[in-house]
């Protein structure tokens, strides 16, 4: 009769018996999401590349005298989690914003104001796009202000407007930069994105695609796409940018989009759809 009661009053309990199931439940859903992200992207990297980037690029990004880093093989999903923390802060800039411009650029960007000059009787409403704004740098001509609304460039800048009480200047609360360099010691495309409150670097991620995870160098174009307001070829009311950021669980870098879309809005970045879970689609005016 003891040996009943000690059974009885050891036994689980119904809301145990549930919560012991939920608990089983969770654990095999992440074991299903864990292994469908290795099937589709192959097994994460442990190893670090010292890549060595002999342009001064590495001074630019990160204030750094030496011309090697150490960096991550994609795919890496400590970088993504990295990009996942950018990914919040971007979102987080870009909601609270007055205006964002997507400026492609050539090279490496020094330019990383807190506070832009501008005239009190330029009125920003009569802006017909980005190449007003890159006007207004101190070097516009580091930048590309081609009129195809795909964003050409290896490299892409993305200044983010805050609110002014200055008539004669405009707030720049944070520049985010990403920067692809394709390299030869090791081979492969070194990707970079970082985030700026002046000349503060203040958030970043970066990985390595090594040159057997893909075929052709520095594929990911357009970085960014640019949609006017009432363009011929898409209608919209109101201006706005798609962007994508190179993606650290990916094993390869996507093919590259069509480089002679015509008069095809879409086509000019027809390959980048699906290619990276760091997508975005930003309001260029958003005030407006």
């Amino acid at each position: 009769m003891q040996n009943n009661q000690y059974r009885i009053n050891s036994a689980f309990t119904f809301v145990e018996m549930v919560v012991a199931l939920a608990v089983g439940a969770s654990v095999m859903m992440a074991a299903v999401l864990a292994y469908g992200a290795i099937v589709h992207n192959g097994f994460p990297s442990v190893k670090d590349e010292n890549v060595v980037i002999n342009d001064g690029s590495l001074q630019v990004f990160y204030g750094m005298d030496s011309n090697t880093i150490s960096v991550s093989r994609a795919p890496n999903f400590t970088a993504a989690a990295m990009a996942e923390d950018m990914r919040s802060r971007f979102q987080n800039d870009v909601s609270s914003a007055v205006a964002v411009f997507c400026l492609g650029r050539t090279g490496s960007n020094t330019l990383h104001p807190v506070s832009i000059p501008i005239s009190a009787t330029n009125d920003v409403r009569t802006w017909a796009g980005r190449s007003n704004f890159s006007a207004l740098l101190a070097n516009s001509n580091a930048f590309t202000n081609s009129t195809s609304n795909a964003i050409n460039g290896g490299n892409l800048s993305v200044y983010i407007l805050g609110p002014s009480t200055d008539a004669t200047h405009l707030i720049v609360r944070a520049v985010y930069d990403t920067d692809l360099v394709t390299n030869t010691t090791p081979a492969g495309v070194y990707a970079s994105v970082k985030r700026y409150e002046g000349s503060d670097l203040t958030g970043y991620y970066h990985i390595f695609y090594t040159s057997d995870n893909w075929t052709v160098m520095n594929t990911f174009w357009p970085l960014a796409c640019y949609f006017p307001r009432n363009s011929s070829t898409c209608t919209n009311s109101k201006p706005f940018y798609l962007v994508w950021w190179p993606d650290p669980a990916a094993a390869s870098l996507p093919p590259a989009a069509n480089l002679s879309p015509g008069t095809n809005v879409r086509a000019s970045y027809t390959n980048m759809g699906g290619q990276s879970s760091f997508s975005f689609v930003i309001p260029a005016f958003p005030a407006l």
